[in-house]
């Protein structure tokens, strides 16, 4: 039986797939709920609202986005892509700790939140 260290594991997987569990495992802190659509035959993660189901960001990698064709992840939605610096509601060309980065910006981070509430 063979040992799969953490940081051989993140290299073997593709960044679509990286933030698929990074969402898995901390969109209860954020209230989200994540949905998964087939786009041009890829998975594009859509992240919604769980109170209100409103959709809130999306995530696709795929042969049309931007990125798509060097593995990195497309992003679109108002509070997530900075507009004004970016010019538009999508973004492209980011790896899956771009995407997070960009939820921190957005949305704080309720992981360190979390945190400190179980340390306080």
């Amino acid at each position: 039986m063979s040992i799969i260290n953490s940081a051989l594991y993140s290299i073997m997987l593709n960044e679509m797939q990286k933030l698929f569990l990074w969402l898995k495992e901390h969109a209860d802190d954020y209230g989200w709920m994540v949905g998964i659509e087939l786009l041009f035959d890829t998975p594009q993660l859509i992240v919604f609202d769980k109170e209100t189901n409103e959709r809130l960001w999306d995530a696709i990698c795929h042969k049309y986005s931007y990125g798509g064709e060097r593995g990195l992840l497309e992003i679109m939605g108002e509070k997530i892509v900075d507009e004004e610096k970016i010019g538009n509601t999508v973004e492209g060309f980011l790896t899956c700790d771009d995407v997070i980065d960009r939820i921190h910006r957005a949305y704080g981070n309720k992981e360190d939140n979390k945190d400190e509430k179980l340390h306080n």
